[in-house]
């Protein structure tokens, strides 16, 4: 792909949150404005096997979006959120939601537009 002057966008891994989030505030005692997180030091241990082998993929053509930087550290300091403030990021215990799509949506169009901006 690259040696076709392409670009590439890397998505690393996303912050999988281990229990379905809207199960825990449809069938459970949560308010929506309750918020849903882990500790981000059980994140940033299992990231690291993936993160290795996409860190050692090296070209001038790629380019890298950080899920974990908005899901993690951001809403809530040393927590990896998976709802916050009434906004549920993940539609079970992996996949995102429309709203946690949209954020990741964000930051690929951040790189589109930085990449044509410099071309």
């Amino acid at each position: 792909i690259i040696d076709n002057n392409n670009i590439v966008i890397l998505i690393y891994p996303i912050p999988e949150q281990g229990w379905n989030v809207p199960y825990l505030f449809n069938f459970k005692d949560l308010d929506i404005n309750d918020t849903v997180s882990y500790p981000a030091n059980i994140w940033h241990e299992r990231r690291n096997p993936s993160y290795e082998i996409l860190d050692s993929i090296k070209s001038d053509s790629i380019f890298r979006v950080y899920p974990e930087e908005i899901f993690c550290d951001s809403f809530v300091k040393n927590e990896c959120v998976g709802a916050f403030e009434g906004t549920i990021f993940y539609s079970d215990d992996d996949h995102l939601s429309l709203d946690g799509g949209e954020l990741i949506t964000e930051q690929i169009i951040e790189v589109i537009e930085y990449f044509i901006l410099e071309n």
